[in-house]
């Protein structure tokens, strides 16, 4: 299976780049709804969205922001229940933390 990533640096590029309706698709799959996914991620600064995509359709999904400029904060993610075991929720946590590491916030 051939899972490719994506980032994002905001909510803006995100709906641009067509990720936030399979973002929010997925939250509300897995944790039964959107609770307004969007308004929430509009309000945080410093927004990485992380993405994992299979064949076009977002399939897991971590997000993060920075709480000042030495703190990043692990929000929010998931992963498709029939995508799970294959090591994408490791992957995306992995390039939020490297991203966190190279990025100003230590």
């Amino acid at each position: 299976m051939k899972i490719s990533y994506n980032s994002y640096s905001d909510i803006r590029s995100a709906l641009e780049g067509g990720a936030m309706n399979g973002i929010a698709e997925l939250h509300e799959s897995i944790f039964g709804g959107s609770d307004d996914l969007a308004g929430s991620m509009r309000e945080k600064k410093g927004l990485r969205i992380d993405v994992a995509i299979h064949e076009k359709r977002i399939v897991g999904y971590k997000i993060g922001y920075a709480l000042n400029p030495e703190q990043f904060y692990s929000w929010l993610g998931g992963v498709d229940k029939v995508y799970r075991n294959y090591g994408i929720a490791s992957c995306l946590m992995k390039r939020q933390h490297q991203y966190a590491e190279n990025s100003a916030i230590k």
